[in-house]
C-alpha cells in the first residue's frame, strides 16, 4: 500500500484548485459521467474540499493504526509524507524500471 500522508495545507491547496479547474473547464468529474464540478457544489456540503477538510486527520489517524495492526503485519506499507518523498519514490520507480 503507498499512502499519499501529505500535509493538510498540501491536500488542501490540491483539492481546491482540482475543483477550480474542473468547474471552470466544466470536466465530468469521472468518465462516463455528466456530473460535473460547478461553483455551487464546490463549497456544497457534498463537496469533496470538504470531505477533505472534514476527514483528513480522521483518517490519518485511521491508517496510522491500521499499520500497527496485527491483520495487516502482511502488508507491506510505503508511507510518504512529503511532496519530495513523492518524488524521490517515483524517481526510484523509474530508475528501477530502466534497470529491468
Amino acid at each position: 500500500v503507498i499512502w499519499l500522508d501529505l500535509p493538510f495545507p498540501v491536500n488542501l491547496y490540491r483539492s481546491v484548485k482540482r475543483a477550480v479547474q474542473r468547474a471552470w473547464a466544466q470536466q465530468d468529474l469521472w468518465e462516463n459521467s455528466n456530473n460535473r464540478e460547478s461553483l455551487l457544489r464546490m463549497f456544497g456540503r457534498d463537496s469533496i474540499i470538504w470531505w477533505m477538510i472534514k476527514t483528513h486527520a480522521k483518517n490519518q489517524q485511521k491508517y496510522l493504526k491500521m499499520m500497527q495492526m496485527p491483520e495487516y503485519q502482511h502488508i507491506q506499507w510505503i508511507h510518504l509524507k512529503t511532496p519530495k518523498q513523492v518524488s524521490r519514490f517515483l524517481d526510484q520507480l523509474a530508475v528501477e524500471k530502466h534497470n529491468v
